[in-house]
């Protein structure tokens, strides 16, 4: 049977080694990309990651992107201060252990820093003050990649940034705010200032034909500042508040743990996923979804699922809430107070949401419970006396926008005249006045 099938699989399967060809295996030869075409055409498909994965660089094959650079030390930056000073332009990249600088595209300057006291290379501090009077001149124009974190490591010798007209990451997260990682290594394949120039000229074309000047000039580029300046005013806390927070939530904890073993009738692993299926799902035989190699789900869902089954999931629940309040809320601003002054510095980033939306880490300000404990903002308190503390909402956003966007001349009515969207909506659906809504 299927003796004709088999046949032809063998003929398909079989590799043709003379057929005829026109032309010479050598002229076949492949010699690698060429990189100039290469780039456009994966550019123009967003293609970014087979641009990286390749270390395809925009205007690699021509002379202008061969860049040199030169390793200088405190005699050599010395030397170079005054052409940085008198330089109309600027490229600065801070990588982990060295920084580079560079006046064009050809040459840049890399500064080693010393790892100890003992090492060799340049102390941040003494770079840094070689460079204050270059760095704080705003007439000498500024491209920096992740220029909010330069500037913390400049206040940190009291030192400003003047000057800064182009930060190349936040302008490759409005170009394509879908990308995980915006380091310069990820981005660029390498690290270097000189290449800046060539990257920002790349990115301002794109922008424009993107349309994205206002976003990126007016909103972005802006909001940098204004960024960098809360990150240094920080948040002040109640310490003493979070400390009797968290001698209570220890409490609470204690009393759970005692309340749900009685109910379980033993002792096991509360915070344990494992053992914790184990005891609902086998122990009490409450219905569970499908079981995987790690055990089953005791997720929120799972568990308010199974709520009204047995006494013990609304304890365990709640026993969640308070170890998560204690823990992530309580010790982590704790930890991340300030002796100094009680204030919490948290890092807001700007580019780390597809959406736009900004987040904030280490710690995270942004998801202060206010559902199941509110009594944890009461921790939050204005710098002063002379300062007070206001929490504002934007009304209706998406309706907003989407009325911009669409114009829909009721809808934008509706919010011009500051009534409800909602009242004005179903009075013309209905045809009824909205005081009768």
């Amino acid at each position: 049977d299927n003796k004709e099938s088999a046949f032809f699989s063998k003929m398909l399967a079989t590799i043709i080694r003379d057929a005829p060809l026109e032309a010479e295996i050598e002229s076949m030869r492949f010699h690698g990309f060429e990189n100039e075409s290469c780039y456009e055409a994966l550019s123009a498909l967003n293609f970014t990651t087979y641009i990286k994965r390749l270390g395809l660089i925009p205007g690699e094959n021509s002379e202008e992107i061969r860049i040199e650079t030169e390793t200088i030390g405190e005699d050599g930056l010395r030397a170079l201060i005054p052409a940085l000073h008198s330089a109309k332009k600027l490229a600065v990249l801070d990588a982990e252990d060295s920084i580079y600088i560079a006046v064009d595209a050809k040459k840049e300057y890399k500064i080693e820093f010393s790892q100890d006291l003992f090492g060799e290379g340049m102390t941040r501090e003494l770079c840094f003050s070689l460079l204050k009077e270059t760095l704080e001149n705003s007439e000498v124009e500024k491209t920096i990649h992740d220029a909010k974190a330069l500037m913390h490591e400049l206040d940190a010798y009291g030192i400003s940034l003047n000057g800064l007209a182009h930060d190349t990451m936040l302008a490759a997260y409005v170009l394509d705010p879908s990308i995980k990682n915006y380091s310069a290594e990820k981005l660029f394949e390498k690290e270097s200032a000189a290449m800046l120039f060539s990257v920002r000229e790349e990115q301002e074309k794109k922008i424009k034909e993107l349309s994205l000047e206002e976003i990126f000039y007016e909103i972005e580029m802006p909001l940098l500042q204004v960024l960098f300046e809360m990150e240094c005013e920080g948040f002040r806390v109640d310490t003493e508040q979070l400390r009797a927070l968290g001698e209570k939530y220890e409490q609470r904890t204690k009393e759970l743990t005692d309340e749900i073993y009685q109910l379980a009738g033993k002792k096991f692993n509360i915070a344990s996923p494992k053992q914790l299926g184990e005891f609902l799902f086998e122990d009490l035989q409450l219905p569970h979804g499908k079981k995987t190699k790690s055990g089953y789900s005791t997720d929120i869902e799972v568990l308010e699922s199974i709520a009204e089954l047995h006494p013990v999931v609304n304890k365990i629940i709640e026993y969640r809430q308070v170890t998560k309040l204690n823990s992530t809320y309580i010790d982590g601003l704790l930890s991340a107070a300030s002796k100094k002054d009680s204030k919490v510095r948290t890092t807001f980033k700007q580019s780390a949401a597809a959406t736009g939306r900004i987040s904030s880490n280490e710690p995270n300000l942004q998801n202060i419970p206010v559902r199941q404990l509110s009594e944890i903002r009461g921790v939050f308190l204005p710098s002063d006396e002379e300062h007070i503390l206001v929490a504002a909402d934007y009304s209706q956003i998406e309706l907003r926008v989407l009325a911009s966007i669409a114009e829909d001349a009721n809808m934008c009515d509706a919010f011009n005249k500051n009534e409800d969207i909602h009242a004005r909506t179903a009075s013309e659906v209905f045809g009824v006045p909205q005081s009768e809504v």
